[in-house]
């Protein structure tokens, strides 16, 4: 027991002889408008406590439903085009006025343009892995995003 009453004496100091001496000093009245309001105090803390575990609960279900909604949308989603016409390499003959060009901006091989899913047209320089000259327009060509 001597050693409990050490470990308070460490831990709480003089205060609790501090709070005896005061409660000694005050009414009995004073005594139980302070129990009431510690009270009140205790109920409201518990109150934000009920609220913040609410609070908690929803957000952690709103961050599982958004893990959910990442998870399906992490599926590569497919472009899928329409093959609206196939174009020959252009090379204009009166176009040599001495000025230098880069030759890589220049197709080597037929294009391809395309009408995709998302509406837009699209002209393709190089088709991909399907020769263009095995294209016809009006194909239906898909890839992955």
């Amino acid at each position: 027991e001597s050693m409990a009453s050490e470990l308070e004496a460490q831990v709480f100091g003089d205060q609790d002889d501090e709070f005896l001496a005061e409660v000694a000093t005050v009414s009995n009245d004073e005594l139980k408008q302070r129990i009431r309001a510690l009270d009140n105090e205790i109920r409201i803390m518990k109150s934000d406590v009920n609220r913040i575990k609410h609070e908690s609960s929803q957000q952690m279900a709103h961050i599982k439903d958004n893990k959910e909604k990442v998870k399906m949308n992490k599926v590569l989603p497919y472009l899928v085009a329409n093959v609206v016409e196939i174009v020959e390499p252009y090379n204009d003959p009166n176009e040599d006025d001495g000025s230098t060009t880069d030759v890589s901006l220049t197709p080597q091989c037929k294009g391809a343009v395309v009408k995709t899913s998302t509406r837009q047209t699209v002209f393709l320089p190089v088709p991909g892995l399907v020769r263009a000259s095995e294209l016809v327009p009006g194909e239906i060509v898909a890839r992955a995003a």
